[in-house]
């Protein structure tokens, strides 16, 4: 008589953790996990493997390898999980009697010991995306006559635990307040990906000058990035100029005649930003 369930266990990945690739000292390390089952009377052990990515779900059986014997049972050995995104593992072990198991005892991220049905963890060694809205990407590194809101979306395998939006303003600062300079709309959690989609009032941009904004933010794993950084490739740079170039004639006056053959004009030409192009007509009347 055998009504004994068959165990199975998890260990090398904490359930519910968010794992960026790197130790305490920043150096690369692997992340991986031993799945493993025993039972004096072990029949077999079926284990699935899924990554949730940006596009869905793919199957990754194949990372999990051969199985290994072991005593009494068997166990699968990944080493290395290369790509970000949000895994899920499952399995079922059975013996000879039909006695089945699907809850495997593993380490939750806080510590405690319990059985799940489905270990799900991150891999997340490149921290955020960044992507700016058609209307963004029309105007960055331009120059515009009027202000627009601005809208930039941040993408992360984990939730975000620290976040700074910083607006530069020639050689002024200003740190933006959530709700009062922009607003952010979530997506967070339920086995998906957490976006982040911030609109940032144009109200911050009503005075001419050059403008560049920084996202910086910090995730569950750890990971540092600012939409900056030569890695995200994502600068946001424009100018804001409302003011039109200033003509200064000088030694020459409106509706005025001059009985001379030549004469000599200066024309200084100002602008508070940057003059793109200058035409200077001259018409001769009979």
């Amino acid at each position: 008589m055998d009504k004994t369930k068959p165990a199975l266990t998890v260990t090398g990945i904490k359930n519910h953790s968010a794992n960026s690739g790197r130790d305490a000292d920043k150096k690369e390390t692997n992340v991986g996990f031993v799945l493993e089952a025993s039972d004096e009377n072990f029949a077999g052990l079926t284990p699935h493997l899924n990554l949730v990515t940006l596009e869905g779900i793919q199957n990754c059986d194949d990372l999990l390898g051969s199985a290994q014997a072991v005593e009494n049972g068997q166990r699968y050995a990944v080493s290395n999980l290369k790509k970000d995104g949000i895994y899920l593992l499952t399995a079922t072990v059975t013996d000879q009697a039909g006695n089945e198991n699907k809850a495997a005892k593993v380490t939750e991220a806080d510590g405690r010991v319990q059985e799940a049905e489905q270990i799900v963890f991150s891999v997340n060694r490149n921290g955020s995306v960044y992507t700016l809205d058609e209307a963004t990407q029309k105007i960055n590194g331009s120059y515009l006559t009027k202000e627009q809101d601005i809208v930039i979306q941040e993408t992360n395998v984990n939730a975000l635990k620290e976040r700074t939006l910083t607006l530069f303003q020639d050689n002024q600062t200003k740190s933006l307040k959530e709700g009062e300079d922009y607003q952010i709309q979530k997506t967070e959690g339920n086995g998906q990906w957490n976006q982040y989609t911030y609109q940032i009032f144009k109200k911050n941009f009503a005075n001419d000058g050059y403008y560049s904004l920084v996202l910086y933010s910090v995730d569950a794993a750890d990971n540092k990035s600012e939409n900056n950084m030569d890695t995200k490739d994502v600068e946001l740079r424009f100018a804001v100029d409302k003011t039109a170039p200033k003509v200064i004639v000088t030694n020459l006056s409106d509706r005025e005649a001059y009985q001379e053959e030549k004469k000599d004009v200066t024309m200084v030409i100002d602008d508070n930003m940057k003059l793109q192009e200058v035409k200077v007509y001259h018409t001769t009347y009979n």
